[in-house]
């Protein structure tokens, strides 16, 4: 892990490569440029989000020792898989709603990896501003939760 890693290439790959948080955050965590990480995201490029599946299919594939965190809270190191909160809790199928929204960050003990900033934010900075604005533009979110934790070891 190289703490704060910022990808050089992160504004490469979200213009020219369409690249999705998931990669994104895979990178900056794994202190690799993205363009070194997409060969672990099988199924690039014509897969342009990236599930739980994907994320620890990638974990695998770059030789990390991981677990996924059974008590949904931040990892103190790894990734976190977000989506927003809203009226379609407890709906049949209401998780297909959220997953549209759904976001991967990446995390080093009190801080977090954002690509919709590029940048690392201390959690509550984070929160207060970035997440706020995520959820903002969800259509009918109320809020946000983690859905997927996955602690990252080494």
């Amino acid at each position: 892990m190289t703490p704060f890693y910022i990808p050089p290439d992160i504004e490469f790959a979200l213009t020219r490569l369409n690249v999705c948080c998931g990669p994104a955050s895979f990178a900056a965590i794994t202190g690799l440029p993205v363009c070194n990480v997409l060969r672990y995201f099988v199924g690039y490029p014509q897969k342009q989000h990236t599930n739980l599946m994907s994320m620890r299919d990638a974990l695998i594939l770059s030789g990390q020792s991981w677990a996924d965190r059974k008590d949904k809270t931040f990892p103190n190191v790894g990734l976190a898989w977000l989506e927003p909160t809203g009226p379609w809790e407890g709906q049949k199928l209401g998780f297909f709603k959220a997953l549209r929204h759904s976001h991967w960050i990446g995390l080093y003990k009190e801080h977090v990896f954002d690509v919709n900033e590029c940048r690392w934010f201390d959690i509550q900075n984070w929160e207060e501003s970035v997440a706020t604005k995520w959820i903002a533009a969800c259509p009918n979110a109320t809020g946000w939760k983690i859905r997927s934790s996955l602690e990252i070891f080494g």
